[in-house]
């Protein structure tokens, strides 16, 4: 069962026999609670890495004085597989096609190898902390590959300048990990499936017990932990399908006795 931050605060608190409250800012115990149930929220986040946090998303496009360069999202933190869609002027339907990614060596390796004498190969400044650096590419075709830098701004190696000057945010399909916020709100209810609410309500009762109270909690810590390796086998809600997908696709080619 979903729980708002207050609720799930005046649960932990009622646990401890601490005083009722009907916000979590009126004592500076339940803005507390609310600060470790936030602080469990994303340590659950970033050990499980449930299936509903992948998604697809656009990159966001950068300007004409740096075309071939695109970012993550501020609330992406994982690129899984990359698309750019193709589609000339006169086209009418859409032509996703995948882009390749490549090591930072092998990238400026390719780039360093165009020449500045042709009309189609430009410059651009790439600033990278105080460092200015200088990436050659194409002006005349869709990209195709790409690299990554600073684990946040993607260099694709050319752009179609007559089309896309710059890269389009709206012409990229991607897909990956986003990073759902809890915001310190009464009404806040965190992005988890309805499992994992009482693997969330233990954690936080754990380290609240430890925090408020100096004292463990022996019976939340032993459900957290039991709830921490069920959420982990039963993170997706089409386990049942995915796993007889797998016991499937085993059992092809085995001789049946």
């Amino acid at each position: 069962m979903k729980q708002t931050l207050l609720e799930m605060t005046q649960r932990i608190l009622e646990s401890m026999k601490s005083d009722e409250v009907n916000s979590i800012s009126d004592t500076l115990e339940s803005a507390t609670v609310a600060n470790i149930i936030q602080e469990s929220y994303y340590d659950i986040l970033s050990t499980v890495n449930l299936p509903e946090h992948f998604t697809l998303f656009e990159l966001d496009a950068s300007t004409t004085a740096t075309p071939i360069l695109m970012t993550l999202p501020t609330d992406v933190f994982d690129l899984s597989w990359l698309k750019y869609n193709i589609r000339e002027t006169a086209d009418t339907t859409d032509t996703m096609s995948p882009i390749s990614f490549i090591t930072l060596e092998e990238y400026l390796r390719r780039q360093d190898s165009l020449s500045d004498a042709e009309t189609y190969v430009d410059t651009m400044v790439f600033t990278e902390g105080t460092y200015n650096h200088t990436i050659k590419f194409r002006n005349d075709q869709f990209p195709s590959y790409c690299t990554v830098v600073d684990d946040f701004s993607i260099l694709f190696e050319s752009h179609k300048a007559t089309i896309d000057d710059p890269l389009q945010s709206t012409k990229t399909q991607a897909y990956g990990q986003s990073h759902p916020t809890l915001t310190l709100a009464d009404a806040s209810v965190p992005d988890l499936d309805a499992r994992q609410f009482q693997l969330l309500y233990n954690k936080a009762k754990s380290q609240a017990f430890i925090e408020l109270k100096q004292a463990s909690n022996p019976i939340s810590e032993k459900r957290e932990r039991k709830l921490m390796l069920k959420s982990q086998r039963y993170k997706d809600n089409f386990h049942g399908l995915v796993d007889e997908y797998k016991d499937n696709t085993m059992n092809m080619g085995r001789r049946k006795r």
